[in-house]
């Protein structure tokens, strides 16, 4: 029984479906090369990102469309975190407006988490903190305030303790726009320029807030 007919048809339609899945391969591969500079508003789920460590989300731009920004952990250096902050361009779609490497310290455990808040004026809140290893407990805080289409560092609070020694600790707490500061109940100024979020750097700490 001569089956080359019978045959011919099969593998024709096995060489199309697997032409086809070579496409759409290609295809997703080409969409997730732009992943990091294009995002839908599901940011959360994007795994070439990483599993984020902490994500808020508002109306930064006044667009009346819905800006996010994430933190996800740093692949250059560990434990640090990574911010992301994306504004919207469309209903659907947000842009990357920053990526700030290793902007703040992350630790796995609980206690060393860094997160993400708003403030009651909107400002991002950039949170870390060491409330689980050592005798030296910390905590810190960046707010950044969406200005003139940047976000600038706007606060900056510092607070530590000893868990054997009660007397050892204090607190720091600037406002950058005043360029008035308190350290320990002692008012302080500063004579400054605004740093943009994108140069803050761990130098850029005020002396009086440095222990």
């Amino acid at each position: 029984m001569n089956t080359s007919k019978s045959y011919f048809p099969i593998l024709t339609s096995t060489l199309f479906v697997s032409l086809v899945g070579l496409i759409t391969s290609a295809s997703a591969i080409a969409s997730s090369s732009n992943l990091s500079q294009t995002q839908t508003k599901d940011t959360t789920t994007e795994t070439d990102l990483g599993q984020p460590i902490s994500s808020v989300s508002t109306d930064w731009n006044g667009d009346g469309l819905e800006d996010r920004a994430l933190l996800i952990p740093s692949a250059s250096r560990e434990p640090q975190a990574t911010l992301l902050i994306y504004l919207s361009e469309a209903p659907d779609r947000l842009r990357l407006a920053i990526r700030k490497e290793d902007i703040v310290w992350h630790g796995s455990m609980y206690g060393n988490e860094a997160q993400l808040s708003l403030n009651d004026q909107g400002s991002l809140v950039i949170s870390s903190q060491n409330e689980a290893i050592g005798r030296g407990r910390w905590n810190q805080k960046i707010t950044a305030m969406y200005q003139e289409g940047v976000f600038i560092v706007a606060g900056y609070t510092y607070n530590y303790r000893d868990t054997l020694d009660l007397a050892a600790g204090g607190t720091c707490d600037v406002n950058f726009l005043t360029r008035r500061g308190v350290r320990n109940d002692n008012p302080f100024r500063i004579n400054r320029e605004l740093i943009n979020l994108t140069d803050w750097t761990e130098s850029s700490i005020p002396t009086e807030c440095k222990h």
